[in-house]
């Protein structure tokens, strides 16, 4: 996804990640491409952004798994939910 956005002019890399790390945007690009049909895409999309996104705001992060569960990817729901489980029990709960 990252390399088609640059490929296509679209986004440089810089921007891409940018958009990745922020939860509500990466939300917004997977709603929109599962609406296009680009099941590659946000599949690839959604892969990083479970990985990679943001977890210091629980509204976005929660839009992110909205977006992620409408797009079919669970896998990266339980990914980003266990991801921001962890980030949210202070260490000496842990």
């Amino acid at each position: 996804m990252i390399r088609l956005l640059s490929r296509l002019g679209i986004l440089d890399d810089q921007e891409t990640e940018w958009i990745v790390r922020h939860a509500t945007l990466a939300a917004n690009l997977v709603d929109a491409l599962r609406k296009a049909g680009a099941t590659q895409l946000v599949g690839e999309l959604a892969d990083r952004a479970a990985s990679e996104a943001a977890l210091d705001d629980g509204f976005d992060v929660a839009m992110l798994m909205v977006a992620l569960r409408e797009a079919g990817a669970t896998e990266q729901v339980g990914a980003l939910a266990r991801s921001s489980a962890v980030r949210t029990v202070p260490e000496h709960h842990r």
